[in-house]
């Protein structure tokens, strides 16, 4: 307690003398433009908050149904084998959270931008993480045992599937952080409950039938379908905002159609000259479209 207290403290310290530094002016805000600017604020974090109890009871969930089918030795070779695979990509998606996702949420209104920042995020998560993972899948016992004991070798079949997980992870986060950058709380929480849902019923299935190994099983399936279903997400996304660009375009390039335009794409010839004579449409010249 004394140490946790003593870090706060110097942390405080720290952040207040940096802050002084920094000249901020004043804001007056109403009472109403202070909670229309929290509300997207407060749904956005109940949908993180429910992606981490999620993540969490679905690691409880695992530890559980490994020690009831199996003991707590199996469950032991199954902890060794998450750690050491997210040892090396830990820290991208760490980093990932601090750096990439405020970067994302500045440029998501700019369609072109936000695509070409996931892009870049993800090659260069790969790069960074499959170095380390592939080193880890080579020498996997090896590696148990430098940080373990020999005792933990079982883990080692374990292992191979975590990594193939990992990397699901570093290339799917960088779709999933879309969601969250265009303020869809709603859609974040419902990908994630669908996601750890399916994790779950496969740690459930697979456990039983092919002991702690399945629970890898169930990590790098649930990961690959993760992948491909926030694909699929971020694909009906921009085919819903595509007529919307469209029309936008298409009114700057036209901001004001002529009546004769709009009957000429939908009516005869004929039909346009009886209504323009008969005083149905109005008589002002008629631009001919490029």
């Amino acid at each position: 307690m004394p140490v946790m207290l003593t870090n706060a403290a110097v942390i405080l310290v720290v952040c207040w003398s940096f802050a002084r530094r920094v000249k901020v002016g004043s804001v007056i805000l109403t009472w109403g433009e202070t909670i229309a600017g929290t509300r997207g604020l407060v749904g956005l974090g109940i949908a993180f908050m429910w992606s981490g109890l999620l993540t969490t009871g679905l690691d409880m969930a695992t530890r559980f149904v490994i020690t009831r089918e199996y003991g707590v030795s199996a469950t032991g070779y199954y902890q060794a084998a998450w750690a050491l695979s997210g040892m090396f990509a830990g820290f991208i998606l760490t980093a990932m959270d601090a750096d990439f996702y405020p970067r994302l949420t500045g440029a998501i209104h700019d369609r072109m931008l936000a695509i070409r920042m996931v892009n870049e995020q993800t090659e260069i998560g790969v790069l960074l993480a499959l170095p380390g993972l592939l080193t880890t899948l080579a020498f996997g016992p090896i590696v148990i045992q430098i940080f373990y004991t020999a005792h933990f070798l079982a883990g080692a079949a374990l292992l191979p599937w975590f990594l193939v997980g990992v990397f699901g992870q570093v290339v799917s986060w960088p779709l999933a952080f879309i969601q969250p950058a265009k303020g869809a709380g709603r859609w974040f929480i419902a990908t994630e409950t669908i996601s750890v849902a399916f994790r779950s019923a496969l740690v459930i299935w697979l456990v039983p039938r092919f002991g702690p190994v399945g629970a890898a099983y169930a990590f790098a399936s649930g990961y690959v379908a993760h992948t491909v279903g926030m694909r699929w997400v971020e694909c009906q996304s921009r085919r819903a905002e595509t007529p919307q660009l469209q029309i936008s375009k298409w009114a700057v390039r036209n901001p004001e159609p002529t009546d004769s335009a709009h009957f000429r794409s939908r009516t005869g010839s004929h039909r346009r000259v009886h209504l323009f004579h008969s005083g149905q449409l109005p008589r002002r010249p008629i631009h001919r479209e490029p």
